[in-house]
């Protein structure tokens, strides 16, 4: 059975199997697919196979909070803000912009957001995160 195959017929809620068929878009074919008959269809090596898909680039940073602040309130804001973007709320809040996307996460162990992009090139990927974490901190001075 193929990735594809496997993840249609998962029961999973739609919303996991729609994360998961999208990571696996990004990259290769995940193990267990047909690496093989691709290669066989579309001729050529692995290496152009991998070329034939599009690079992203990701970039990982955190903020550092304060305590007090209340970090479900601050993740609620940042989703409203961008209510018109394609939204994801499993593990944060993630935010599908039509050529990049950013996620963000609470720490449960420490007063922090994980802030974690991807994008066509590292510049925009940090470019990105920065101007989340700008947003964060204007969203807790209130």
């Amino acid at each position: 059975m193929t990735g594809s195959t496997w993840l249609q017929t998962a029961t999973l809620p739609v919303s996991i199997r729609k994360a998961v068929h999208e990571a696996i878009t990004r990259v290769l074919p995940m193990p267990g697919t047909d690496t093989t008959g691709l290669m066989a269809e579309k001729g050529g090596t692995v290496a152009e196979l991998r070329a034939s898909y599009p690079s992203y680039f990701m970039s990982k940073k955190k903020i550092q909070l304060t305590p007090e602040l209340d970090v479900d309130a601050i993740l609620k804001t940042i989703q409203e803000n961008y209510k018109n973007e394609d939204i994801t709320t499993i593990d944060g809040v993630k935010i599908d912009f039509p050529e990049n996307w950013v996620h963000l996460r609470k720490s449960n162990t420490e007063p922090i957001i994980r802030i974690y992009t991807e994008a066509k090139s590292q510049k925009e990927a940090d470019a990105l995160a920065d101007r989340m974490i700008s947003e964060l901190k204007e969203i807790a001075k209130g």
